[in-house]
């Protein structure tokens, strides 16, 4: 009978699906006050880039890297550290981050939700923007 093989098949399978969670999700909101733009690259080299209005945040899924445009700069983002990591109920973390109107990218606390009127202090690398134009709002 074919049926046991295509069962125990089944169950090997779904033991298997909790060690294949998803990656890691970003928020990013848009404090600029001009349009940016996020662009997730994958694994296959290809790339989706979505706009971000003023005054609105996008999260995204998982991807090798992202990169922002914002204030005439395009910037990669880069891990913030596991300090910054928010727990969420559709990831195994999300990591927050704020451009502000400098075109200079904060990354946020975990409880933070943006906009966030005060930014923490940051991790190494970040603000991400030219030096000299990134102080803390």
């Amino acid at each position: 009978m074919r049926t046991r093989p295509l069962a125990a098949l089944a169950l090997a399978l779904a033991a298997s699906l909790p060690s294949c969670t998803p990656g890691i999700h970003i928020e990013v909101f848009d404090h600029s006050g001009e349009e940016a733009a996020v662009t997730s690259v994958f694994n296959d080299g290809k790339a989706a880039t979505r706009a971000l209005p003023p005054g609105e945040s996008l999260v995204i899924g998982p991807a090798v890297t992202w990169h922002v445009r914002a204030g005439g700069l395009r910037s990669e983002l880069v891990h913030p550290g596991e300090d910054f990591r928010a727990r969420a109920w559709f990831s195994p973390g999300l990591f927050r981050f704020q451009i502000e109107p400098s075109g200079c990218i904060f990354a946020l606390a975990p409880g933070a939700r943006p906009p966030a009127a005060s930014l923490p202090p940051q991790p190494p690398g970040y603000p991400i923007g030219p030096a000299g134009r990134c102080a803390a709002p």
